[in-house]
């Protein structure tokens, strides 16, 4: 990493952002060719750690100065007006992924489709945490018979058993002293859509 910018929540014009994180001098001189082409810059990504309604107005205004290098955020990305809104700004952009049930292949696509037959509303990732949660400790409980002991105990104890937990948030994996390892799941914009970056 090169450079840390911060700015305030309250901010929607990023000149300044953009200026520290690629440098005043990189934006005032000219850029690799002529007609508003892509500048050469030392960086080779820039990270957008916010929500999609920051990074759709950083992407756009990156843009404006010319600078086209990928970006790269988190799932408070994974938002369609993100797409509708920032366009080809934030196109080859790659973000990672807690939940995703409007991207066909991922695991939360089965899930949407039966919560909103279920509820006529949209699950949020929190709702598919808490599913996936639920589930899990269902499938703790079934491992063992009745037992006295609380329900916290039994969950610490009978977790680790189950080994591997695909939920609707994806796979997870559990180790001999209860460790959790869970996969992270990636998502890319191509063509105004969130495609699965495949795994290497």
């Amino acid at each position: 990493m090169s450079r840390r910018v911060s700015y305030s929540q309250d901010t929607s014009d990023f000149s300044d952002a953009i200026r520290k994180a690629v440098g005043s001098a990189a934006l005032s001189g000219p850029s690799s060719s002529k007609g508003g082409d892509a500048r050469k810059l030392r960086q080779e990504a820039i990270v957008i750690a916010d929500r999609w309604e920051k990074a759709f107005l950083l992407a756009s205004q990156l843009r404006f100065y010319n600078v086209y290098l990928p970006l790269a955020g988190f799932s408070g990305w994974n938002d369609e007006e993100l797409l509708r809104k920032a366009g080809d700004a934030v196109d080859r952009s790659v973000f990672s992924v807690d939940y995703s049930g409007s991207v066909p292949g991922f695991p939360g696509e089965n899930f949407r489709k039966e919560y909103r037959d279920a509820l006529e509303g949209t699950p949020s990732r929190f709702e598919a945490t808490g599913y996936d949660a639920a589930l899990l400790l269902a499938e703790a409980y079934r491992l063992g018979e009745k037992d006295s002991r609380t329900a916290g105990e039994l969950a610490r104890e009978r977790i680790p058993l189950l080994g591997t937990f695909r939920g609707v948030t994806g796979m997870f994996q559990f180790g001999p002293e209860g460790e959790m390892r869970r996969k992270v799941s990636l998502l890319r914009v191509e063509l105004g859509t969130f495609v699965p970056v495949p795994d290497p």
